[in-house]
């Protein structure tokens, strides 16, 4: 169903970036939009599309004033362009007028915003070129299937990156290798120029990556302006403006490239671990959440972090402790067992209970789960955390006073987003693992 691509990395000096302010990890668009809409860049991009004779382009521009302002310039020079986006212009037409024309030839190149990058595919497009900023590893992969698809007559896909001194330009090879760059670890990261050197080994038969020379001095040292803390601050203003609120461990997970893990446990702030020490270094804590640093409330959130998590079990058995938007100060194994019954109800956890000793347990009785709440998540809470201890008298878990009488709207806000990352990060893993 793909054809293969040709990747062309273009050395972009036209544009400095390092002139064009960034807010929330992003370039201030107009300031970008701007730099970009520059006669030396157009010319440059008017070249290098000569160069590869396409019949049918697809460019992703970085605005609409962008995006017009390359259509008059490719029309200028006898090129039939039209531009595609939400907003005004002499060129623009719709995208799918702009895409009918496309196909039959009256179109040679549409200057896109925002219009393709997902969902839209063009079988007959055998160029497209990425004249942004490479900012996103969803993005780029999702700008480059644009063009993949098969067609007749068409053999490969050509790519022009046009790449200039932009953030994380450093990023391109290794999404090209398959790799997200930010889930890669800093040792992993420090292999960049060896997959730039063996990219070959892991592209699919057929594709082909070449760079301007130049772009590998780039790279290098680009990369060196990337440190992991830098990336994670800047990924994290990028999410909280999203949000318009402090990103809680969860929107980490499902909202940044980056492993949740480093900002649970960020190398830069050790021996301190813990997502409270990287909020704090932030500036990000209120008053109430500075007085847990170095208590055993910050104890408690690392321990809740970081406990071993085999199955699921611990999830509703610490939900259980929370009632009516309080910390109850012990729950009976009864209670636990039935709150264990309750949450494997869910249709998604059942990859959760997939061994042979948990077959049939949605028909289980209480009382088998009151004994599995025992024989697991009661026994292991009381052994391994010195935060939970068993009463075996009366059958009832009980939490630390100190955690107990430090309770508060906001220490539960943690612990329930603890535990909804937890989760969600447990049935994510289960699942790649069954697939």
């Amino acid at each position: 169903y793909l054809v293969p691509f040709h990747y062309y990395g273009v050395y972009d000096d036209t544009t400095d970036y390092s002139k064009i302010d960034m807010v929330n990890g992003r370039y201030v668009s107009e300031q970008l939009e701007q730099a970009l809409s520059a006669a030396a860049r157009a010319e440059l991009v008017l070249k290098r599309y000569r160069e590869y004779k396409s019949q049918r382009a697809l460019a992703f521009c970085s605005g609409i004033k962008h995006a017009n302002f390359m259509t008059e310039m490719f029309r200028k020079n006898k090129v039939k362009a039209v531009a595609v986006h939400s907003g005004d212009g002499p060129y623009v037409m719709k995208r799918e007028a702009a895409v009918k024309g496309l196909r039959s030839g009256d179109i040679e190149v549409i200057f896109s915003v925002d219009q393709f990058n997902e969902g839209v595919d063009i079988p007959e497009i055998d160029l497209v070129m990425f004249l942004r900023p490479t900012e996103s590893y969803t993005v780029f992969l999702q700008q480059l299937g644009r063009g993949l698809r098969k067609a007749e007559g068409k053999t490969h896909l050509t790519v022009l990156d046009f790449i200039g001194n932009y953030k994380r330009a450093h990023w391109i090879p290794l999404i090209l290798s398959g790799h997200n760059p930010q889930a890669e670890r800093e040792r992993e990261a420090r292999g960049q120029v060896y997959r730039i050197r063996h990219l070959s080994e892991s592209l699919a038969e057929g594709c082909s990556v070449n760079f301007d020379m130049r772009l590998l001095d780039l790279f290098k040292e680009m990369r060196e302006r990337d440190p992991l803390p830098e990336r994670m601050k800047a990924d994290y203003l990028r999410l909280k403006g999203d949000l318009g609120r402090r990103p809680l461990r969860l929107d980490l997970h499902v909202g940044s490239d980056i492993v949740t893990s480093e900002y649970l446990n960020p190398r830069h702030l050790r021996p301190h671990k813990g997502y409270l020490r990287f909020l704090a270094d932030l500036g990000e804590l209120s008053s109430e959440e500075m007085g847990w640093l170095d208590t055993e409330v910050e104890e408690f959130l690392i321990d809740l972090e970081t406990m071993s998590m085999t199955k699921l079990y611990k999830v509703p058995t610490i939900r259980a402790f929370i009632k009516d938007g309080r910390l109850q100060a012990a729950v009976a194994s009864t209670d636990i067992g039935r709150a264990l019954q309750q949450y494997y109800q869910d249709p998604r956890l059942s990859v959760d209970m997939q061994d042979s000793s948990s077959r049939g347990y949605r028909e289980w009785p209480l009382d088998k789960w009151i004994s599995l709440a025992e024989r697991n998540p009661i026994k292991f809470l009381d052994r391994s955390s010195r935060f939970f201890e068993f009463d075996q008298i009366n059958r009832r878990l009980r939490i630390a006073p100190r955690i107990y009488d430090k309770q508060s709207p906001a220490l539960l806000e943690h612990v329930g987003d603890i535990l909804r990352y937890r989760e969600r990060h447990k049935v994510a893993r289960l699942y790649k693992t069954r697939t």
